[in-house]
């Protein structure tokens, strides 16, 4: 992998009270499911485009497939199924890298 970055990454889940009110659909119209990121629009502006693999410093690889807010600054949103998991993951800083 070439470029790296330190990003603030959290964890969501298909909940309309933590999406919108497709919370099944990702931004570019992608089902939602595990292996899946969703990037800070910032990102996006440094390569991190629909399709691309980033690797998440110690949870292996993920697709992004959905987009956050626009207030949202270089951050990433891992999809989990389980709403435990996702509150358990909690914020954390991790080093995500990619082509």
């Amino acid at each position: 992998m070439n470029e790296q970055r330190l990003v603030k990454a959290t964890a969501y889940n298909a909940e309309a009270s933590q999406t919108d009110d497709t919370p099944d659909i990702c931004a570019w119209g992608d089902k939602v499911r595990p292996g899946i990121i969703a990037i800070s629009r910032d990102l996006e502006k440094l390569g991190l485009t629909r399709g691309k693999e980033v690797e998440v410093e110690g949870l292996g690889t993920f697709v992004v497939l959905d987009r956050m807010h626009k207030r949202k600054t270089n951050q990433i949103d891992i999809f989990m199924e389980s709403k435990q998991d996702a509150l358990e993951f909690g914020i954390q800083k991790r080093r995500i890298s990619w082509r």
